[in-house]
């Protein structure tokens, strides 16, 4: 099936440019990827490869909340990105206020053990 696509023009460039944006024909979520897992390699029950999906699902999920990026070869990458726009000064205090958090020995009451 061929790949359909709608047309839209971005009025921001001088002349205004234009990207061809897909339109999905479906959605599948686990239940109907795991399905076509199974079609593709039927020795992958349908089962199993719902449960290896939601525990890849989950370990990107931790990997990501650890501060690490995500990179499956050829096919997707997981990174954690700020979408904020700060002013430099702000930057500036924000990294002095990590810092020193990050760097000041925590007090006795403050500790986990």
């Amino acid at each position: 099936m061929p790949i359909q696509y709608k047309v839209v023009p971005n009025y921001l460039t001088n002349p205004p440019s234009f990207t061809a944006r897909p339109v999905p024909g479906s959605t599948l979520d686990y239940d109907g990827l795991a399905k076509q897992i199974n079609l593709h390699n039927p020795t992958i029950p349908v089962e199993m490869a719902k449960a290896v999906l939601k525990a890849t699902r989950e370990e990107v999920i931790r990997q990501l909340v650890a501060g690490n990026t995500v990179n499956l070869s050829g096919f997707i990458s997981f990174v954690t990105t700020l979408p904020v726009r700060l002013k430099k000064t702000w930057i500036t205090k924000l990294f002095t206020r990590c810092w020193y958090r990050a760097s000041r020995r925590p007090k006795r009451k403050d500790r986990l053990f």
